[in-house]
């Protein structure tokens, strides 16, 4: 099975007003108070009250974590690789996101008029009424959106080129195909490495704050690990199972007690799972 049979190309495009606004005779007058150059700065207005969209920034930065958590890099061009098996559950949740960003939308565009006069007293005379769009203009300005393509083929090359281009590409292509496909195994190892070094580090540390989302984490890591392995590459699968089998069964509220034989034990276990898994990547790869 070739990558573009296991996985899709999704890149998520958001799009949200600034509520930001340069005002250049408040700037000349800036610099010209200080006998400073014209170009030495600029002064842009805010809008709105910054709280004011914190609901809307909220949804926004729930929906990109998730995203870069269910998604392997493929590319600078704001693309991820989303693996064919977690395509139904990823676009479930990002539907979700999606119909929350748009009520936080609407709510905002519904309040928009009552927010105008609370900004007026913070602006007092910058206040510039063109500065604003209206509700149906502003409504534009609000988009959240999931882009999915096929990731090609490295033969697929249907354009009239000469012989000897149409190799370099090809060959470009299919190195391309295979870099991604190893940089996605090196992506799934570093995040079960990390998420399992910094359970380890808080555990053996006395006085270092424990929260139940370092067990959960981890859980949900070695849940997904699954559908997210492209190459289906069996030492990474055991991995996740050994880890998995262990901290689905951790009794939480006893890691609380730093001094405790039970949270010791888990410390050392993950411990040797932690080098089990940096020995399996040098082996690969080289140094983590």
């Amino acid at each position: 099975m070739t990558l573009a049979d296991s996985a899709v190309l999704v890149s998520l495009h958001v799009k949200q007003w600034s509520a930001r606004k340069l005002d250049r005779a408040a700037s000349k007058e800036v610099c010209e108070a200080h006998s400073a150059h014209s170009n030495a700065g600029n002064f842009n207005k805010q809008l709105i009250r910054k709280m004011d969209l914190k609901s809307i920034q909220r949804v926004v930065n729930s929906a990109r974590n998730y995203h870069y958590e269910n998604t392997l890099a493929w590319d600078h061009d704001g693309a991820d690789m989303l693996p064919s098996r977690h395509f139904v559950t990823y676009m479930a949740k990002m539907e979700d996101y999606k119909t929350e960003f748009q009520k936080e939308v609407n709510k905002f565009i519904d309040q928009y008029p009552e927010l105008l006069t609370n900004v007026m007293n913070d602006l007092s005379s910058l206040y510039n009424s063109e500065d604003y769009p209206s509700q149906d203009k502003l409504r534009t300005k609000f988009v959240m959106d999931v882009r999915v393509t096929p990731i090609p083929e490295s033969g697929d090359f249907r354009v009239d080129l000469p012989a000897k281009e149409s190799k370099r590409l090809t060959d470009e292509l299919a190195q391309r195909l295979t870099d991604a496909n190893q940089a996605a195994e090196k992506d799934l190892y570093m995040r079960l490495y990390t998420t399992l070094a910094k359970a380890v580090v808080v555990l053996k540390t006395p006085g270092k704050i424990f929260r139940n989302s370092l067990i959960l984490n981890i859980i949900e890591l070695t849940n997904k690990i699954p559908d997210m392995n492209f190459n289906q590459s069996p030492e990474l699968n055991q991995h996740a199972k050994d880890l998995g089998t262990i901290v689905n069964a951790i009794i939480i509220d006893e890691l609380r007690e730093e001094d405790g034989e039970y949270r010791k034990q888990i410390a050392e276990f993950m411990e040797q799972e932690l080098q089990d898994i940096e020995t399996t990547f040098t082996s690969k790869w080289g140094t983590v």
